[in-house]
Protein backbone atom coordinates (compact mmCIF):
# COMPACT_ATOMS: atom_id res chain seq x y z
CA UNK A 1 0.00 0.00 0.00
CA UNK A 2 2.63 2.64 1.08
CA UNK A 3 4.58 2.10 -2.62
CA UNK A 4 1.56 2.57 -4.47
CA UNK A 5 1.09 5.96 -2.52
CA UNK A 6 4.61 7.16 -3.30
CA UNK A 7 4.95 5.89 -6.92
CA UNK A 8 1.98 7.98 -8.03
CA UNK A 9 4.50 11.25 -6.71
CA UNK A 10 7.02 10.05 -8.92
CA UNK A 11 7.81 11.71 -12.00
CA UNK A 12 7.88 8.48 -13.67
CA UNK A 13 9.28 4.53 -12.98
CA UNK A 14 11.26 4.34 -9.36
CA UNK A 15 14.88 3.01 -10.45
CA UNK A 16 16.78 1.13 -7.84
CA UNK A 17 20.21 0.32 -7.84
CA UNK A 18 22.19 -2.21 -5.26
CA UNK A 19 25.98 -1.68 -4.10
CA UNK A 20 27.84 -2.09 -1.23
CA UNK A 21 30.39 -0.23 -2.72
CA UNK A 22 29.77 3.49 -0.62
CA UNK A 23 32.25 6.11 0.41
CA UNK A 24 31.61 9.19 2.32
CA UNK A 25 32.62 12.54 1.98
CA UNK A 26 33.66 14.29 5.56
CA UNK A 27 31.00 11.88 7.68
CA UNK A 28 28.75 11.23 5.47
CA UNK A 29 25.04 12.65 4.86
CA UNK A 30 23.52 14.99 7.48
CA UNK A 31 20.31 15.56 9.37
CA UNK A 32 21.22 19.49 9.67
CA UNK A 33 21.23 19.72 5.37
CA UNK A 34 18.30 21.85 4.45
CA UNK A 35 19.32 21.04 0.74
CA UNK A 36 20.46 17.70 -0.88
CA UNK A 37 21.98 17.40 -4.65
CA UNK A 38 21.77 14.34 -5.92
CA UNK A 39 24.46 13.36 -8.84
CA UNK A 40 24.75 10.90 -11.46
CA UNK A 41 27.24 9.93 -13.69
CA UNK A 42 30.32 7.25 -14.72
CA UNK A 43 34.18 8.31 -14.53
CA UNK A 44 36.87 6.52 -16.53
CA UNK A 45 39.45 6.63 -13.92
CA UNK A 46 38.01 6.04 -10.33
CA UNK A 47 41.57 5.43 -8.65
CA UNK A 48 42.73 9.02 -10.19
CA UNK A 49 39.55 10.82 -9.39
CA UNK A 50 39.78 9.22 -5.02
CA UNK A 51 43.39 10.39 -4.93
CA UNK A 52 42.41 13.58 -6.49
CA UNK A 53 39.68 14.02 -3.90
CA UNK A 54 41.64 12.90 -0.91
CA UNK A 55 44.12 15.53 -1.43
CA UNK A 56 42.51 18.49 -1.43
CA UNK A 57 39.92 17.55 1.63
CA UNK A 58 41.06 20.52 3.53
CA UNK A 59 40.91 22.70 1.15
CA UNK A 60 37.32 21.58 0.46
CA UNK A 61 36.65 22.17 3.88
CA UNK A 62 37.52 25.56 4.15
CA UNK A 63 36.15 26.86 0.73
CA UNK A 64 32.84 25.19 1.04
CA UNK A 65 31.58 25.33 4.72
CA UNK A 66 28.19 25.02 2.94
CA UNK A 67 28.77 21.10 2.26
CA UNK A 68 28.27 19.76 5.38
CA UNK A 69 29.14 15.94 3.83
CA UNK A 70 28.29 13.37 1.08
CA UNK A 71 27.75 9.82 0.15
CA UNK A 72 28.62 8.35 -3.22
CA UNK A 73 27.17 4.38 -4.29
CA UNK A 74 29.32 3.23 -7.10
CA UNK A 75 27.77 0.95 -9.17
CA UNK A 76 28.89 -1.30 -11.89
CA UNK A 77 30.56 0.29 -15.38
CA UNK A 78 32.61 3.20 -13.66
CA UNK A 79 29.00 4.70 -12.64
CA UNK A 80 27.73 6.54 -9.46
CA UNK A 81 25.39 8.14 -7.63
CA UNK A 82 26.48 10.34 -5.38
CA UNK A 83 24.56 12.89 -2.47
CA UNK A 84 25.66 16.05 -1.06
CA UNK A 85 24.53 17.80 1.78
CA UNK A 86 24.09 21.53 2.20
CA UNK A 87 23.63 23.67 4.97
CA UNK A 88 20.99 25.69 2.06
CA UNK A 89 20.28 25.81 -1.33
CA UNK A 90 21.39 29.73 -1.01
CA UNK A 91 24.81 28.90 0.44
CA UNK A 92 25.15 25.91 -1.87
CA UNK A 93 24.63 28.27 -5.06
CA UNK A 94 27.14 31.28 -3.50
CA UNK A 95 30.04 28.88 -2.77
CA UNK A 96 30.00 26.88 -6.35
CA UNK A 97 30.71 29.97 -8.04
CA UNK A 98 33.55 30.75 -5.39
CA UNK A 99 36.69 32.25 -7.09
CA UNK A 100 38.71 30.37 -4.50
CA UNK A 101 38.16 26.98 -5.51
CA UNK A 102 37.73 27.67 -9.18
CA UNK A 103 40.29 25.40 -10.26
CA UNK A 104 39.84 22.21 -8.43
CA UNK A 105 36.53 22.50 -9.29
CA UNK A 106 37.24 22.52 -13.57
CA UNK A 107 39.47 19.99 -12.28
CA UNK A 108 37.24 17.60 -10.57
CA UNK A 109 34.57 18.31 -13.54
CA UNK A 110 36.93 16.94 -16.08
CA UNK A 111 37.61 13.99 -13.91
CA UNK A 112 33.53 13.21 -13.45
CA UNK A 113 32.69 14.75 -17.04
CA UNK A 114 29.48 14.66 -17.43
CA UNK A 115 26.34 14.39 -14.86
CA UNK A 116 23.29 14.83 -13.90
CA UNK A 117 21.72 17.02 -11.20
CA UNK A 118 18.56 16.15 -8.80
CA UNK A 119 17.95 19.48 -6.00
CA UNK A 120 16.23 18.13 -3.12
CA UNK A 121 14.96 21.16 -1.65
CA UNK A 122 13.64 21.10 1.75
CA UNK A 123 14.28 17.16 2.36
CA UNK A 124 13.22 15.45 5.22
CA UNK A 125 16.27 13.94 6.59
CA UNK A 126 15.84 11.70 9.91
CA UNK A 127 18.69 9.11 10.42
CA UNK A 128 18.72 6.51 12.85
Amino acid sequence: MWWEQTAKLLDGDAVFRESSDVTLLFDGGSDDATFVQIMQGTIADRAKAEAFESGMLDQLRSARPDLLGGVRVWLDGGSYVEAAYFTSEADARKNEASAEFAGPQEEYAALFGDMTFTDLRDPLIDTL
